[in-house]
């Protein structure tokens, strides 16, 4: 599924913040005539964040051809959440569980401002030394502690593989592709920071920061409106 984050708290159910959960499980009741529908989602998106290939797995009695199952849905969801496909699976799938690796995308605007991509871009002004933030990413590929890469989340582990961290140049600045077996909370933002702040003349480098295992020697949590959930793999 996919869904524009700007008008949503995250997507986990929030007591009084509107979710992208709560509008998909709100549909979901419709759909099961007035049924309670909970759902299960691969990633919870923070507030702002957006999606191009989020999951989620739910429980249903419907017997609708499954075919038409997504267009179902969609028929009462707003026009910013939007349900791709879906598929039975076995009862022992899991949306979150079950994912072997995550891919995530943030786009930067750089480094000229465009009024109309402020919801879906971060952006970033001055020059920027491409290459050492080239050479700081290769840094991140292996199974490592990154906890200098989270804030405000208390974990079991805080190691993480990285399989691939790749920066290229878009139309309108460049993007971070990143995909791992699982992210901490606020890692990718905090990771594009702390490779804008190399970009940028820091002499901190990203295996320093790695081995520091602190927040604060970490770059800047960057804006939520250019992080992008892009894919959900499963075995």
């Amino acid at each position: 599924m996919r869904y524009d984050g700007t008008h949503y708290h995250g997507w986990q159910r929030q007591p009084r913040e509107r979710s992208v959960q709560e509008v998909l499980e709100d549909s979901l009741k419709s759909l099961h005539n007035g049924d309670d529908v909970t759902i299960y989602g691969a990633s919870r998106t923070d507030q702002g964040v957006h999606a191009l290939g989020q999951v989620f797995h739910f429980d249903t009695s419907l017997e609708i051809p499954i075919e038409r199952f997504a267009l179902a849905i969609n028929t009462y969801l707003p026009q910013d959440i939007f349900v791709t496909s879906a598929r039975r699976v076995d009862p022992a799938f899991h949306a979150r569980k079950s994912a072997v690796k995550k891919t995530y995308v943030y786009q930067m605007m750089w480094p000229d401002y465009m009024p109309h991509l402020r919801t879906t871009h971060g952006h970033v002004k001055g020059t920027l030394d491409f290459e050492a933030m080239h050479q700081a990413a290769t840094a991140l590929l292996g199974t490592q502690d990154f906890r200098s890469f989270t804030q405000n989340a208390t974990y079991d582990s805080y190691e993480r593989t990285v399989m691939d961290a790749t920066l290229q140049r878009t139309e309108y600045g460049f993007s971070l592709t990143i995909t791992g077996t699982g992210f901490l909370r606020h890692m990718v933002r905090i990771i594009m920071g702390t490779l804008l702040a190399i970009g940028q003349g820091s002499p901190i480098s990203m295996r320093e920061v790695l081995a520091a295992q602190d927040r604060q020697v970490a770059g800047l949590n960057v804006a939520p409106e250019g992080l992008y959930l892009q894919q959900v793999d499963y075995e």
